[in-house]
């Protein structure tokens, strides 16, 4: 016993050796933390930038339709209003 102790103190040398293994529960609990506010961060960007998207293809729709109603209107020689 004396030869492993000798990078020691007594006082280490006689005390027990605790070997940790795997993670406390608060480790794996702030782990789990910074992971769910990391993902809710990136979905609700996501989220965001769907809707900004869909907006815009919503729009250039609303024109397009208004434009082909512009040309049916002078096709047919009548007015035609959006209600």
């Amino acid at each position: 016993m004396r030869a492993a102790c000798r990078h020691f103190t007594v006082s280490n040398c006689h005390s027990r050796v605790i070997h940790s293994y795997g993670f406390t529960l608060i480790e794996i609990l702030v782990t789990l933390v910074l992971i769910s506010v990391v993902m809710g961060i990136a979905l609700l960007r996501l989220d965001i930038n769907s809707i900004d998207s869909r907006l815009q293809q919503e729009s250039a729709r609303l024109v397009r339709i208004m434009e082909l109603a512009d040309q049916e209107a002078v096709l047919q020689a009548r007015e035609i209003g959006l209600y």
